[in-house]
Protein backbone atom coordinates (compact mmCIF):
# COMPACT_ATOMS: atom_id res chain seq x y z
CA UNK A 1 0.00 0.00 0.00
CA UNK A 2 2.68 2.76 1.01
CA UNK A 3 4.30 1.97 -2.98
CA UNK A 4 0.95 3.65 -3.96
CA UNK A 5 1.48 6.55 -1.73
CA UNK A 6 5.16 6.95 -2.83
CA UNK A 7 4.22 6.35 -6.21
CA UNK A 8 1.57 8.50 -6.48
CA UNK A 9 3.01 11.48 -4.47
CA UNK A 10 6.54 11.60 -4.91
CA UNK A 11 6.35 14.60 -7.10
CA UNK A 12 4.54 16.56 -4.39
CA UNK A 13 7.28 19.34 -3.03
CA UNK A 14 7.39 18.09 0.45
CA UNK A 15 6.96 14.45 0.11
CA UNK A 16 10.22 13.34 1.24
CA UNK A 17 10.30 15.02 4.62
CA UNK A 18 6.34 13.94 5.08
CA UNK A 19 7.40 10.42 3.84
CA UNK A 20 10.61 9.88 6.06
CA UNK A 21 8.48 10.93 9.03
CA UNK A 22 6.03 7.80 8.37
CA UNK A 23 8.49 5.73 7.06
CA UNK A 24 10.04 5.73 10.85
CA UNK A 25 6.72 5.62 12.47
CA UNK A 26 6.06 2.91 10.52
CA UNK A 27 9.64 0.99 10.92
CA UNK A 28 8.64 1.60 15.39
CA UNK A 29 5.73 0.10 15.14
CA UNK A 30 6.00 -3.43 16.20
CA UNK A 31 2.99 -5.05 14.92
CA UNK A 32 3.83 -3.65 11.68
CA UNK A 33 7.42 -5.13 12.03
CA UNK A 34 6.15 -8.26 12.30
CA UNK A 35 3.73 -8.42 9.63
CA UNK A 36 6.47 -7.36 7.44
CA UNK A 37 8.44 -10.59 8.30
CA UNK A 38 5.16 -12.80 9.07
CA UNK A 39 3.83 -12.62 5.57
CA UNK A 40 7.56 -14.07 4.39
CA UNK A 41 6.92 -17.09 7.16
CA UNK A 42 3.09 -17.64 6.23
CA UNK A 43 3.40 -17.59 2.48
CA UNK A 44 6.55 -19.59 2.11
CA UNK A 45 6.67 -22.00 5.47
CA UNK A 46 3.03 -22.13 5.50
CA UNK A 47 3.41 -21.41 9.21
CA UNK A 48 -0.30 -20.18 9.37
CA UNK A 49 -1.41 -23.79 9.71
CA UNK A 50 0.80 -25.28 12.54
CA UNK A 51 -0.68 -23.69 15.84
CA UNK A 52 -4.25 -22.79 14.56
CA UNK A 53 -7.22 -24.29 15.16
CA UNK A 54 -10.61 -25.35 14.30
CA UNK A 55 -13.44 -25.60 16.54
CA UNK A 56 -16.44 -27.67 15.01
CA UNK A 57 -20.13 -27.18 17.56
CA UNK A 58 -22.86 -25.92 18.47
CA UNK A 59 -23.52 -22.51 18.75
CA UNK A 60 -26.34 -20.24 20.13
CA UNK A 61 -26.53 -17.05 18.34
CA UNK A 62 -23.09 -16.13 17.70
CA UNK A 63 -21.26 -17.74 20.56
CA UNK A 64 -19.65 -21.21 20.92
CA UNK A 65 -22.08 -23.60 23.09
CA UNK A 66 -20.69 -26.90 23.21
CA UNK A 67 -17.74 -28.08 20.99
CA UNK A 68 -17.46 -31.36 18.73
CA UNK A 69 -14.59 -33.55 20.36
CA UNK A 70 -12.98 -34.57 16.91
CA UNK A 71 -10.02 -32.09 15.74
CA UNK A 72 -11.09 -30.89 12.21
CA UNK A 73 -8.32 -29.66 9.53
CA UNK A 74 -6.90 -26.60 9.30
CA UNK A 75 -7.08 -26.37 5.89
CA UNK A 76 -10.23 -26.67 4.70
CA UNK A 77 -12.60 -24.30 3.76
CA UNK A 78 -15.18 -23.62 6.62
CA UNK A 79 -17.94 -24.34 4.15
CA UNK A 80 -16.42 -27.83 3.74
CA UNK A 81 -16.42 -28.77 7.48
CA UNK A 82 -19.68 -27.73 7.72
CA UNK A 83 -20.92 -30.38 5.03
CA UNK A 84 -18.55 -33.04 6.86
CA UNK A 85 -19.63 -32.80 10.18
CA UNK A 86 -23.60 -32.26 9.72
CA UNK A 87 -24.34 -36.12 10.52
CA UNK A 88 -22.11 -36.34 13.40
CA UNK A 89 -23.18 -33.15 14.81
CA UNK A 90 -27.33 -32.93 13.50
CA UNK A 91 -29.06 -35.88 14.95
CA UNK A 92 -26.38 -36.54 17.99
CA UNK A 93 -25.90 -32.55 19.81
CA UNK A 94 -28.60 -30.71 17.38
CA UNK A 95 -31.91 -31.97 16.49
CA UNK A 96 -32.36 -31.43 12.34
CA UNK A 97 -35.50 -29.31 12.94
CA UNK A 98 -33.63 -26.62 14.96
CA UNK A 99 -36.09 -26.25 17.25
CA UNK A 100 -33.84 -24.30 19.95
CA UNK A 101 -34.27 -20.25 18.62
CA UNK A 102 -30.95 -19.67 17.46
CA UNK A 103 -28.75 -22.92 17.87
CA UNK A 104 -26.92 -23.81 14.88
CA UNK A 105 -24.41 -25.73 13.75
CA UNK A 106 -21.28 -23.82 12.58
CA UNK A 107 -17.41 -23.14 12.58
CA UNK A 108 -15.14 -21.39 14.00
CA UNK A 109 -11.43 -20.27 13.16
CA UNK A 110 -8.62 -19.39 15.60
CA UNK A 111 -5.56 -18.24 13.30
CA UNK A 112 -2.10 -18.25 15.31
CA UNK A 113 0.99 -17.53 13.95
CA UNK A 114 3.78 -17.25 16.25
CA UNK A 115 5.77 -14.85 14.77
CA UNK A 116 3.18 -12.58 14.80
CA UNK A 117 2.77 -12.16 18.30
CA UNK A 118 0.72 -13.41 21.22
CA UNK A 119 -2.98 -13.21 19.90
CA UNK A 120 -5.19 -14.33 16.87
CA UNK A 121 -3.84 -13.38 13.54
CA UNK A 122 -7.61 -11.83 12.84
CA UNK A 123 -7.26 -9.32 15.64
CA UNK A 124 -3.64 -8.56 15.04
CA UNK A 125 -4.61 -7.95 11.57
CA UNK A 126 -7.75 -5.67 12.62
CA UNK A 127 -4.77 -3.76 14.21
CA UNK A 128 -2.12 -3.14 11.44
CA UNK A 129 -4.86 -2.85 8.95
CA UNK A 130 -5.59 0.33 11.04
CA UNK A 131 -2.31 1.86 11.21
CA UNK A 132 -1.60 1.47 7.65
CA UNK A 133 -5.33 3.28 7.87
CA UNK A 134 -3.63 6.10 9.91
CA UNK A 135 -0.76 6.81 6.91
CA UNK A 136 -3.46 6.96 4.54
CA UNK A 137 -5.21 9.36 6.26
CA UNK A 138 -2.17 11.17 6.85
CA UNK A 139 -1.46 11.14 2.71
CA UNK A 140 -5.24 12.22 2.37
CA UNK A 141 -3.95 15.64 5.38
CA UNK A 142 -0.70 15.75 2.74
CA UNK A 143 -2.67 16.27 0.09
CA UNK A 144 -5.02 19.10 2.12
CA UNK A 145 -7.87 16.11 1.83
CA UNK A 146 -10.12 15.98 4.71
CA UNK A 147 -10.17 12.77 5.42
CA UNK A 148 -10.37 11.64 8.89
CA UNK A 149 -8.65 9.37 10.74
CA UNK A 150 -9.68 5.95 10.54
CA UNK A 151 -11.19 3.69 13.52
CA UNK A 152 -8.79 2.75 16.15
CA UNK A 153 -10.17 -0.94 15.12
CA UNK A 154 -12.23 -1.01 12.21
CA UNK A 155 -13.84 -4.94 12.14
CA UNK A 156 -15.90 -7.06 14.22
CA UNK A 157 -13.58 -10.13 13.96
CA UNK A 158 -16.42 -12.72 15.59
CA UNK A 159 -17.91 -12.03 11.81
CA UNK A 160 -15.47 -13.03 10.07
CA UNK A 161 -13.89 -16.14 12.15
CA UNK A 162 -17.55 -17.48 12.11
CA UNK A 163 -19.22 -19.68 9.43
CA UNK A 164 -22.99 -20.91 10.61
CA UNK A 165 -25.37 -23.04 8.77
CA UNK A 166 -27.40 -19.61 8.53
CA UNK A 167 -24.39 -18.12 7.00
CA UNK A 168 -24.65 -20.46 4.39
CA UNK A 169 -28.10 -20.22 3.55
CA UNK A 170 -29.89 -17.64 5.33
CA UNK A 171 -32.85 -18.83 4.12
CA UNK A 172 -32.53 -21.39 7.27
CA UNK A 173 -33.81 -19.38 9.92
CA UNK A 174 -37.52 -19.46 8.06
CA UNK A 175 -37.52 -22.61 7.14
CA UNK A 176 -36.64 -23.94 10.95
CA UNK A 177 -39.31 -21.52 12.23
CA UNK A 178 -37.93 -19.19 14.02
CA UNK A 179 -39.18 -15.67 11.60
Amino acid sequence: MTFTIQKELSDKPGFEEWYGAQRQIMRDDEILKKFVAGRDIVVHEGNLNLNSVVQVGLFRGRKLKLVYGAPAPVDYYSEELLKHYRPFIIGSILDEEHFAIGEQMGIKRIWIVDELGTGEVLGNCDIAWSRIGKVVASAHEFCKYNFGPPPEHGHDVEKVNLLLESDVDPTLPKKWGWE
